[in-house]
Parts: C-alpha cells; sequence; structure tokens
C-alpha cells in the first residue's frame, strides 16, 4: 500500500494525492486563491511520471520534489534530500540515470537571485551531477537512447534574441546548439521515437529540427495567434 509522506499544509492530502494520480494535473473543479496558483504552477513544468528500466521503480514529481515509489508499494522517497528550493522535469534514462531541472534561490542581502541547472543523478538522489544553466520553468527532452538531452534556450544574434534548441550529453561530455529560428519562444518539444528529428511547439508555430544537421524546418506556422 502506498503511505503519503507529510506534505506542505497550504497543498493539503486531497491536493498532494490528485497530482500524484493525474499526470496533466488538470483540477477544475472549484479551486480558488492559493489552490488555484499552485494548480498554475504545476501546468508549467512536466509532471508525467517515469518508469525505470526494470519497472521497479517510479519517478514522481510534485510541488516541484522528486520522488521515487517502488512499483509493488511503499513509502514516496524523496530525492536528492533537503538540495535547494525543488527540482521539477525529471527525465530517467534507461541506464538509471535522472535528469532534471534544480531550482536554487542565492539570497544576496537587498535583494534574492534564482538561479536554474540542468543536473543529473542516479536513483537514489546521489552522484549529482551539474551539466548547464537553463532558464525558468524549462522542460528538457530525453532521446530516446538516454544519452543526450535537448532544452530550449535563447541566443544572442544580430535580430536580438531568438530561440534555439541546446544538446547536451547525459554524462555533460559536451553541449551543442542547433541554431536559431525567427519564430516565437519554444514551449513544447517531443523528441521522433529514431532519435533523428525533434518536433518542436512554438506559441504561433509548429516546427522539426535534425540534430545532426542543425536544420529546421516549420511544419506550420499560424500568423497573428
Amino acid at each position: 500500500m502506498l503511505r503519503i509522506p507529510d506534505f506542505p499544509k497550504q497543498v493539503g492530502g486531497a491536493l498532494f494525492i490528485a497530482a500524484l494520480l493525474l499526470p496533466a494535473f488538470n483540477l477544475a473543479c472549484g479551486l480558488t486563491g492559493d489552490h488555484e496558483r499552485l494548480v498554475d504552477r504545476f501546468n508549467l513544468a512536466d509532471r508525467t511520471h517515469r518508469w525505470s528500466g526494470d519497472g521497479a521503480t517510479i519517478v514522481v514529481n510534485i510541488h516541484d520534489r522528486i520522488y521515487t515509489v517502488r512499483a509493488s508499494g511503499g513509502e514516496l522517497r524523496r530525492i536528492p534530500k533537503e538540495r535547494h528550493d525543488g527540482q521539477y522535469s525529471p527525465l530517467l534514462s534507461p541506464q538509471g540515470r535522472i535528469a532534471y531541472v534544480d531550482q536554487n534561490t542565492i539570497d544576496l542581502g537587498l535583494r534574492k537571485r534564482t538561479r536554474y541547472h540542468l543536473e543529473t543523478m542516479d536513483l537514489d538522489g546521489d552522484s549529482i551531477k551539474r551539466l548547464a544553466k537553463v532558464t525558468p520553468r524549462v522542460r528538457p527532452i530525453l532521446s530516446p537512447d538516454g544519452s543526450q538531452i535537448a532544452y530550449p534556450d535563447v541566443a544572442e544574434t544580430p535580430e536580438g534574441l531568438l530561440p534555439t534548441i541546446r544538446l547536451v550529453a547525459i554524462d555533460g561530455s559536451g553541449q551543442t546548439e542547433f541554431g536559431t529560428i525567427p519564430l516565437s519562444r519554444i514551449i513544447y518539444m517531443v523528441w521522433h521515437g529514431n532519435g533523428h528529428r525533434i518536433a518542436v511547439k512554438h506559441w504561433a508555430a509548429v516546427t522539426t529540427v535534425e540534430p545532426a544537421t542543425s536544420n529546421w524546418h516549420i511544419v506550420d506556422e499560424a500568423r497573428g495567434t
């Protein structure tokens, strides 16, 4: 039987269970005030549950915290334990490494600065490795073979800041930029099963990009929306 650990009071047990059981977490059932804002926060990052390669462990992301639980039942276990403000958008590679975004707010006295980094760890929350600095609420994606991570970013160009995609090996051994495209910012991406292309949803367009060549292709563009 699954045992639910203590959770922040402003969330509430019922909302916690709903978040665990509903990956899309679309609770439009009369929530008001803080609960509405909480639902909005959940929808900003990828909350899809992940299975380990052997099917024994499930990785879940609740309220900017990553947990693991045995598929056979048991307690949710937070990983990594007590690290920074939170972690979200976990990805689980076939090799058992979890990639995620770490959020860390630093108190600078008169002001605070929040930094976001793409990191990896093992299923026990150990062997943490920082891969790259990323923008807030970014949603990275994992290549089908689990060897590479792609994430949206912006790049400085003579025309100003334009959206781009960066690619980094899951072991941190290298980083590549796919070049830019003069469209609205990237909000979602999905990797093709053969690993040769990435489909990209912008605010007003759909594109694809080939990691091997960095060639962009506009599939559909809805101007004025």
